[in-house]
């Protein structure tokens, strides 16, 4: 009859040879990740003013006004507030993380090139709010480890 493998969590050389492993292969990937949804919400501000001498920036492009501008940026915040715990939720009891971080970011991916094509209001709340819905993994760090 076989022993059973034990193994000791507590073995600090091995912890320290995981946490190096993590650090290399998904530390970089998650600032990255990080850094991309920083410049995600910085763009809508520099679209607004980009170009607004020569009235070719977002709001004159889609004929928006500064109400609509200030709904679309609410709208955006409140979708990713709404969000975060029904995506977690999903996240733990029905996909694995790495297929949902995945498919997330590749949905984040999407509806920020669909913004290239945005010519009136309405797309770029819809869009906005997608953004909104497909960024709630980027809100609360242990997301991505």
């Amino acid at each position: 009859m076989e022993k059973p493998v034990t193994t000791n969590v507590n073995d600090e050389k091995r912890n320290k040879s995981l946490n190096r492993r993590l650090d290399i292969r998904v530390l970089p990937l998650c600032c990255w990740v990080y850094l991309l949804n920083f410049l995600d919400r910085g763009n809508i501000g520099n679209a607004k003013v980009l170009n607004s001498e020569t009235g070719d920036d977002m709001l004159s492009q889609t004929n928006m006004n500064a109400s609509q501008y200030a709904i679309v940026l609410t709208i955006f915040s409140l979708c990713y507030a709404i969000f975060e715990v029904p995506s977690n939720w999903v996240m733990k009891h029905y996909v694995r993380p790495s297929m949902w971080l995945g498919f997330l970011l590749f949905a984040w991916g999407c509806v920020t090139i669909g913004f290239a094509g945005v010519h009136n209001y309405a797309t770029v709340l819809a869009l906005r709010l997608l953004i909104g819905v497909v960024s709630t993994y980027y809100r609360w760090p242990p997301n991505c480890i």
